[in-house]
Protein backbone atom coordinates (compact mmCIF):
# COMPACT_ATOMS: atom_id res chain seq x y z
CA UNK A 1 0.00 0.00 0.00
CA UNK A 2 2.68 2.40 0.64
CA UNK A 3 2.92 2.72 -3.16
CA UNK A 4 0.39 4.77 -3.66
CA UNK A 5 1.94 7.33 -1.05
CA UNK A 6 4.22 9.12 -4.15
CA UNK A 7 0.79 9.42 -6.36
CA UNK A 8 -1.12 10.89 -3.61
CA UNK A 9 1.79 13.11 -3.29
CA UNK A 10 2.25 14.00 -6.26
CA UNK A 11 -1.72 14.62 -7.17
CA UNK A 12 -2.23 16.79 -3.55
CA UNK A 13 1.08 18.36 -3.98
CA UNK A 14 1.93 17.60 0.10
CA UNK A 15 4.69 15.42 0.65
CA UNK A 16 2.59 12.99 2.65
CA UNK A 17 5.00 10.13 2.05
CA UNK A 18 7.90 11.73 2.80
CA UNK A 19 6.32 12.69 6.57
CA UNK A 20 5.11 9.15 6.81
CA UNK A 21 8.61 7.96 6.43
CA UNK A 22 10.18 10.26 8.82
CA UNK A 23 7.62 8.93 11.47
CA UNK A 24 8.29 5.74 10.74
CA UNK A 25 11.91 5.92 11.28
CA UNK A 26 11.53 7.80 14.41
CA UNK A 27 9.54 4.61 16.05
CA UNK A 28 12.98 2.78 16.47
CA UNK A 29 15.02 6.08 17.79
CA UNK A 30 16.27 5.67 21.48
CA UNK A 31 14.83 7.68 23.85
CA UNK A 32 17.96 9.75 23.77
CA UNK A 33 17.93 10.52 20.33
CA UNK A 34 14.22 11.38 20.84
CA UNK A 35 15.31 13.77 23.74
CA UNK A 36 17.94 15.19 21.75
CA UNK A 37 15.60 15.82 18.54
CA UNK A 38 12.81 17.49 20.83
CA UNK A 39 15.72 19.88 22.57
CA UNK A 40 16.85 20.73 18.77
CA UNK A 41 13.19 21.34 17.97
CA UNK A 42 12.46 23.38 20.85
CA UNK A 43 14.85 25.90 20.78
CA UNK A 44 14.43 26.60 16.82
CA UNK A 45 10.34 27.21 17.76
CA UNK A 46 11.83 29.20 20.70
CA UNK A 47 13.98 31.17 18.71
CA UNK A 48 11.19 31.42 15.73
CA UNK A 49 8.78 33.16 18.28
CA UNK A 50 11.34 35.31 19.64
CA UNK A 51 11.98 36.85 16.56
CA UNK A 52 8.91 36.92 14.54
CA UNK A 53 6.09 36.66 16.85
CA UNK A 54 4.99 39.86 18.30
CA UNK A 55 3.16 38.07 21.06
CA UNK A 56 5.84 35.84 22.26
CA UNK A 57 8.68 38.66 21.54
CA UNK A 58 6.94 40.89 23.89
CA UNK A 59 6.60 38.45 26.47
CA UNK A 60 9.65 36.58 26.61
CA UNK A 61 11.56 39.77 27.94
CA UNK A 62 9.43 40.18 31.30
CA UNK A 63 9.71 36.39 32.66
CA UNK A 64 11.30 35.51 35.39
CA UNK A 65 12.58 32.35 33.81
CA UNK A 66 14.42 31.95 30.18
CA UNK A 67 11.63 30.13 28.31
CA UNK A 68 14.48 27.34 27.69
CA UNK A 69 14.79 26.75 31.35
CA UNK A 70 11.23 26.28 32.08
CA UNK A 71 7.90 26.04 30.47
CA UNK A 72 6.38 26.97 33.86
CA UNK A 73 7.33 30.29 33.10
CA UNK A 74 5.28 30.57 29.67
CA UNK A 75 1.48 31.68 30.43
CA UNK A 76 -0.82 28.91 28.95
CA UNK A 77 -2.32 30.26 26.26
CA UNK A 78 -6.06 30.09 26.84
CA UNK A 79 -9.23 31.23 24.92
CA UNK A 80 -9.16 34.49 26.30
CA UNK A 81 -5.78 35.33 25.89
CA UNK A 82 -5.75 34.18 21.57
CA UNK A 83 -8.34 36.06 21.32
CA UNK A 84 -7.34 39.29 22.61
CA UNK A 85 -4.35 38.38 20.69
CA UNK A 86 -4.73 36.73 17.15
CA UNK A 87 -3.18 39.31 15.31
CA UNK A 88 0.04 39.46 17.68
CA UNK A 89 0.26 35.48 17.35
CA UNK A 90 0.41 35.15 13.80
CA UNK A 91 3.96 35.21 13.03
CA UNK A 92 5.59 38.03 10.67
CA UNK A 93 7.49 35.72 8.34
CA UNK A 94 4.20 33.83 7.26
CA UNK A 95 1.88 35.55 5.11
CA UNK A 96 -2.00 34.87 4.59
CA UNK A 97 -0.65 32.12 1.61
CA UNK A 98 0.80 30.18 4.49
CA UNK A 99 -1.68 29.43 6.53
CA UNK A 100 -5.39 28.50 7.14
CA UNK A 101 -7.91 29.91 9.27
CA UNK A 102 -9.58 27.23 11.65
CA UNK A 103 -12.23 27.88 14.54
CA UNK A 104 -13.30 25.48 17.03
CA UNK A 105 -16.97 24.61 17.70
CA UNK A 106 -17.70 26.68 20.34
CA UNK A 107 -19.55 23.81 22.53
CA UNK A 108 -17.58 24.96 25.55
CA UNK A 109 -17.87 28.72 25.30
CA UNK A 110 -18.01 30.94 22.08
CA UNK A 111 -15.60 29.83 18.97
CA UNK A 112 -11.96 30.48 18.52
CA UNK A 113 -10.47 31.51 15.29
CA UNK A 114 -7.00 30.46 15.42
CA UNK A 115 -4.54 29.72 11.96
CA UNK A 116 -2.39 26.26 11.20
CA UNK A 117 1.00 26.69 9.21
CA UNK A 118 0.18 25.17 5.84
CA UNK A 119 3.37 23.22 6.45
CA UNK A 120 1.54 21.27 8.96
CA UNK A 121 -0.98 19.65 6.35
CA UNK A 122 1.69 16.63 5.48
CA UNK A 123 2.47 15.62 9.11
CA UNK A 124 -1.26 15.59 9.97
CA UNK A 125 -1.90 13.79 6.83
CA UNK A 126 0.69 11.01 7.63
CA UNK A 127 -0.09 10.71 11.35
CA UNK A 128 -3.83 10.11 10.05
CA UNK A 129 -2.80 7.37 7.82
CA UNK A 130 -0.83 5.74 10.77
CA UNK A 131 -2.98 5.75 12.77
CA UNK A 132 -6.61 5.36 11.11
CA UNK A 133 -4.96 2.84 8.65
CA UNK A 134 -1.41 1.08 9.56
CA UNK A 135 -2.39 0.72 13.22
CA UNK A 136 -5.71 -0.52 13.35
CA UNK A 137 -5.48 -2.72 9.74
CA UNK A 138 -7.65 -1.14 8.11
CA UNK A 139 -7.36 -1.26 4.31
CA UNK A 140 -6.51 2.47 3.20
CA UNK A 141 -8.72 2.09 0.49
CA UNK A 142 -11.36 1.33 2.91
CA UNK A 143 -14.25 2.74 4.62
CA UNK A 144 -13.78 4.22 8.31
CA UNK A 145 -15.71 5.80 11.17
CA UNK A 146 -13.75 8.53 13.44
CA UNK A 147 -15.51 9.76 16.55
CA UNK A 148 -14.14 12.93 18.09
CA UNK A 149 -15.28 14.52 22.16
CA UNK A 150 -13.84 14.06 25.59
CA UNK A 151 -14.94 12.03 28.34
Amino acid sequence: MISLFPIIDFFSRHPVYHEYEKLKQSQWKSPADIHRHQLIKLEALLAHASQHVPYYRDLFPTLDHDPRESFDAIPVLDRNLLRENVSKILAENRGPADRHKKTSSGTTSNPVTFYLDNRLIPLCRAVEKRANFEWTGAPFWGRKVVLWGQL
